[in-house]
């Protein structure tokens, strides 16, 4: 086979003996059949690699790699230097994929040409069974320099499919970070590549209590890490972009911390990101906000989305209707990244008015 037409579906697994076989079985049933699936075992002791050696008599595409226990960054070098494809996909082990992702995302590579380097999908989140929670979705539609985007907010989300060489032009992922290292790979992708999107939601991120993404100091300590990195490599970027970028990334881990029941990491995260970008009391979602808290403590409503279907794993991929908070945010953002936009081309350092609390 040609390897040009060959996928490598990199799935990094630590303690993954509930999830690993809904991940492998929904890489399995892929319409692109030219694939190859890479398990890499992180050191496991709850019989991970066991379980995903157990498919391989039904999976022949499937290779499980077992390695002492890295990180996730770490696995995923792994399966970038162990890939034969000339792209290659990630999955987490406690995630799934419609069966169209791949089809598509090759499709949109074809379509797309040399310069584009890495398209992403939009995604939607899940309970830990794996059922949909309403209005919750990445539903991003940047393309081409995608850069200054990214730093405003990662809208990638982990769905990315990367060339190859590519990946291993830049290096890889940074084994450094426990936390951000798939923006910190996007951000040096973007320098180099141009990204493409297919706006359907093709992946789910199952959220569960005690996972990295609800660890949230960690989370915002490693953000710092990369931001730092990003204006060190770019200082002809305005301070405000950074500061932008802190300020999203707080509020957004204030959310995470929210849904997890952690009442006074919400509130300092909420705090800190008024103090480095009080121009985020303009957004519609904040002005509003302790409305609906109070409405939320007076009817005893509670905060978390009641989960709606199972994410579909055959026929079309789901529509998730976004709440208008959500379209709101996206006003907002598609303000910021046109004043980026003028910028980056050269022709007007200035900030707009209305956004000028975020001037450093």
């Amino acid at each position: 086979m040609n390897n040009d037409a060959l996928v490598t579906i990199v799935i990094p697994a630590f303690q993954a003996a509930g999830t690993i076989v809904d991940a492998i079985l929904s890489v399995s049933a892929q319409t692109h059949p030219w694939l190859e699936i890479v398990v890499v075992d992180d050191g496991s002791t709850d019989g991970t690699a066991g379980i995903a050696r157990s498919l391989m008599v039904r999976e022949p595409r499937l290779r499980v790699i077992s390695q002492a226990n890295g990180g996730v960054a770490a696995a995923r070098n792994t399966g970038i230097a162990a890939a034969n494809g000339s792209l290659v996909a990630f999955l987490d082990a406690d995630d799934l994929w419609h069966p169209w992702k791949i089809e598509l995302q090759v499709e949109r590579f074809a379509r797309g040409g040399p310069t584009v380097g890495a398209v992403y999908t939009w995604s939607t989140y899940t309970d830990a069974t794996g059922r949909i929670l309403p209005g919750r979705a990445f539903t991003a539609r940047f393309e081409g320099d995608v850069y200054a985007q990214l730093l405003v907010g990662n809208f990638v989300n982990g769905t990315h499919m990367v060339r190859t060489a590519l990946l291993r032009d830049v290096g890889g992922y940074d084994t450094d970070l426990r936390g951000n290292e798939d923006l910190d790979l996007y951000l040096r992708l973007a320098e180099r590549c141009d990204f493409a999107v297919v706006p359907a939601c093709l992946a789910a991120y199952r959220t569960r209590a005690g996972s990295l993404s609800h660890r949230v100091w960690a989370m915002r300590r490693h953000h710092g890490a990369v931001r730092a990195d990003a204006r060190r490599r770019h200082p002809e970027l305005p301070g405000w972009l950074f500061r932008w970028s802190a300020g999203n990334q707080l509020w957004f881990l204030a959310f995470r911390a929210l849904r997890s029941g952690d009442w006074l990491s919400a509130a300092l995260l909420a705090g800190e990101t008024l103090l480095r970008d009080p121009t985020f009391v303009t957004r519609e979602p904040v002005r509003t906000l302790p409305a609906r808290l109070a409405r939320r403590l007076l009817t005893g409503r509670r905060h978390a989305t009641q989960p709606g279907e199972p994410f579909p794993l055959s026929g079309p991929p789901p529509t998730v209707k976004v709440r208008e908070t959500h379209d709101a945010v996206e006003r907002w953002r598609q303000r910021r990244v046109a004043a980026v936009g003028i910028v980056r081309a050269g022709d007007d350092p200035s900030v707009p008015d209305d956004l000028a609390g975020s001037v450093t």
